[in-house]
């Protein structure tokens, strides 16, 4: 039996259709997915890169308005000094007043110079306080400056301040205090509260004499001896208070009304009890009683002569009168809540009571620079405030006034006196420029110059 032929066949290893292609688009999809990672890398490092230099951006910012703020704070700072340190003139000197001085996460630098350019502030103290304050935060920095100027109104009545001259007592006057919010005058029980001021560096800025009686405190002039500020024969300070003011100060100077277009009269004589229109007068003479029933403005070019009669204003009424000529007025009644504003120009005398029914504030005379002597006299009772700093106001014949008053010297004679009322601080008289004025007796006005 023949052997059966054998066939050897050599089978090819399994390879599947198309496998080579697969593997080419294997290699492109990885390809693909790395394109993609390397792009979606740098989008992210670009968003990261963005965001970064947007918050830096917002730290620069921030830190920018923190240096804003921080500079401002320097120009506050200097207002709330010169508003309540009435030494700053004499102590402090222009130049460098801070020098990076911490403040919260940075810190200021102000300089200050006087508005004239001079050497001391005060040479001029009508001059403003002109400031330039620079806030720093973490490398930024900001510079403002501003000038701070007295106004020379406010709150003048402090106390009483006679600018230049001496206090003078004679013969049993008085000076004492009290305060209408509280309660009325009682002469059975005076306060002793009453501040006086003088620029007389002279012996006897407080001359007294005669069993009169000072209740208070004085200032003498700043270079006075303390030794030479009080003369007294038969006197008594009560409290014994005496000390040497700090500074010079100048009184403002008062803004007449506005008398254009007024309607004119002439000459005006009332011999009847009457009425007097707002307008401008040649001259005005009464014997009875002249009221003011309308708020206006009253201007007489020549003099005000009412000495035996009275004026009357009615209530409610805001009667504004300026005479350039004499005054010479008795009685002086304001009712209710009417205000009375004299601004008086030649002498000036006022020979009767003079009431006010909304105290001392609503009974205002004001001296104007040629206004030279404020006569009070033969009056029991005056309820006023008087603001005449280049007057000589006198009061006579127990003349008692119940307010303040502001003069270039004063004297009391006869049994008067002044009863320093304490409401009078709050009072404002606004129609006053320039001048210097003691710790929160006058408004500062801030004004912006520049920053950068």
């Amino acid at each position: 039996m023949s052997a059966i032929p054998t066939t050897v066949r050599t089978v090819s290893p399994l390879v599947a259709p198309g496998a080579g292609p697969r593997r080419r688009r294997r290699g492109v999809a990885m390809l693909l997915v790395m394109v993609g990672l390397v792009v979606c890398s740098i989008l992210v490092a670009g968003f990261l890169s963005s965001q970064g230099t947007s918050i830096g951006i917002a730290h620069n910012e921030r830190d920018a308005e923190i240096a804003r703020n921080y500079a401002q704070s320097g120009i506050d700072m200097c207002y709330w000094l010169v508003v309540n340190r009435s030494d700053w003139r004499t102590n402090m000197n222009p130049g460098a007043w801070l020098t990076n001085y911490p403040i919260g996460s940075g810190t200021v630098s102000v300089t200050t110079a006087d508005g004239a350019g001079n050497s001391s502030f005060t040479t001029d103290p009508t001059q403003p306080l002109l400031v330039t304050s620079t806030g720093s935060c973490n490398g930024r920095s900001f510079t403002v400056s501003a000038s701070i100027t007295p106004t020379g109104g406010g709150t003048v009545f402090g106390g009483g301040a006679f600018t230049l001259g001496q206090l003078i007592l004679h013969n049993t006057a008085a000076i004492d205090s009290f305060n209408s919010s509280v309660a009325p005058y009682n002469i059975l029980f005076p306060g002793s509260n009453a501040l006086f001021s003088t620029n007389y560096s002279g012996s006897g800025a407080l001359t007294m004499d005669g069993l009169s009686v000072f209740r208070g405190s004085f200032l003498g002039g700043p270079t006075s001896l303390l030794g030479s500020i009080v003369q007294s024969i038969l006197g008594l300070l009560i409290p014994t208070n005496v000390s040497v003011e700090t500074q010079v100060y100048i009184p403002g100077h008062i803004i007449p009304p506005n008398t254009a277009g007024l309607t004119t009269y002439g000459a005006k004589t009332l011999l009847t009890n009457g009425v007097l229109a707002p307008g401008e007068y040649t001259s005005v003479t009464n014997t009875k009683v002249m009221t003011l029933n309308t708020s206006g403005t009253y201007h007489i070019t020549g003099n005000l002569t009412s000495t035996v009669g009275s004026i009357s204003v009615s209530d409610g009424v805001n009667a504004v009168v300026e005479i350039d000529g004499a005054t010479s007025v008795g009685a002086i009644s304001v009712k209710g809540a009417g205000m009375l504003t004299l601004y008086v120009n030649g002498s000036s005398t006022f020979s009767g009571s003079i009431s006010s029914a909304g105290g001392a504030a609503n009974m205002r005379i004001f001296g104007m620079s040629s206004a030279s002597n404020i006569t009070l006299q033969g009056a029991t009772s005056i309820t006023a405030v008087v603001f005449a700093p280049q007057a000589s106001v006198y009061l006579t014949d127990s003349s008692k006034l119940s307010g303040s008053v502001i003069a270039h010297d004063i004297t009391a004679d006869k049994s008067s006196g002044i009863h320093y009322d304490e409401a009078t601080k709050s009072v404002r008289i606004d129609n006053i420029t320039s001048g210097s004025a003691p710790t929160g007796t006058a408004d500062y006005v801030v004004t912006r110059l520049g920053g950068s």
